[in-house]
């Protein structure tokens, strides 16, 4: 079984910025690394209500190597936009302006960077918590 420690970290919200949308994904990806990610999404609520299980579910792909994709955070996107072309997940669910978007990451680090640098304003954190007994039951039924 993934360990809690695989999943435990999620962080996310809603968030406008002065630097085009094309210059924040520019810097997201600087930021990242091959452990971290910062996803720029769009506002849409199936994108909320699809983070997490997503999150977990690409977890569970990389730890099991069932990825279809060659990145966390693609295999991310894919799941949560229910495309298999990564190009059509991001047309579905990719940050479309700088106005109004919803930031994810695994990385508390690399978000702070990412506020500073990209000139960020938070407007709403979202609740993405992780109920660890209901997660550790879905991936051990995944893994039977």
């Amino acid at each position: 079984m993934i360990g809690k420690e695989a999943y435990s970290k999620l962080f996310g919200f809603e968030a406008k910025s002065t630097l085009e949308i094309k210059a924040l994904v520019e810097l997201s990806s600087k930021i990242s690394d091959k452990d971290s990610f910062i996803l720029l999404l769009d506002k849409k609520e199936i994108v909320k209500k699809r983070a997490v299980p997503a999150y977990l579910n690409g977890v569970l792909h990389l730890k099991e190597e069932l990825m279809r994709t060659e990145s966390l955070e693609k295999e991310i996107l894919i799941l949560i936009s229910n495309f298999k072309d990564i190009r059509k997940a991001v047309e579905d669910v990719g940050a479309k302006t700088s106005n109004g978007f919803i930031v994810l990451s695994n990385s508390k680090k690399d978000l702070e960077e990412f506020i500073k640098k990209g000139k960020v304003n938070i407007l709403n954190e979202l609740m993405l918590e992780l109920d660890y007994e209901a997660a550790s039951n879905v991936l051990s039924k995944n893994l039977s």
